[in-house]
């Protein structure tokens, strides 16, 4: 995907797509994007929290539920990849940035 694109989407849209590759303030491994605005209650937590990202560990993927990394925009330090969007993607996520606004809500 072109530079211009890639920009046009972050600005846009929000949040990097499925695919992409990162690394998050306090961890040195890479991470890859698996899912976005996806909920989670952490252990030890009474509240359901809504996540910008969901991820696993690259290139070692998933082996066990628990071990998924949820974080937020802002917590993404580097961007090694830009996963794959397409035009549907990109509808979906104008509607849901519509709706949430992508700010760190907690659901009660």
């Amino acid at each position: 995907m072109e530079q211009k694109r890639v920009i046009e989407w972050i600005e846009t849209v929000g949040l990097l797509p499925l695919g992409s590759i990162v690394k998050i303030k306090g961890s040195n491994k890479k991470i890859m994007i698996i899912g976005n605005l996806v909920t989670c209650k952490k252990p030890k937590e009474d509240k359901i929290k809504l996540f910008d990202y969901v991820g696993c560990f690259y290139p070692e993927g998933i082996s066990q539920m628990e071990m998924n990394i949820y974080f937020y925009d802002d917590e993404v330090e580097e961007i090694f990849s830009f996963g794959y969007c397409h035009d549907e993607k990109y509808l979906r996520f104008i509607v849901m940035k519509n709706i949430f606004s992508f700010k760190k809500i907690n659901l009660a």
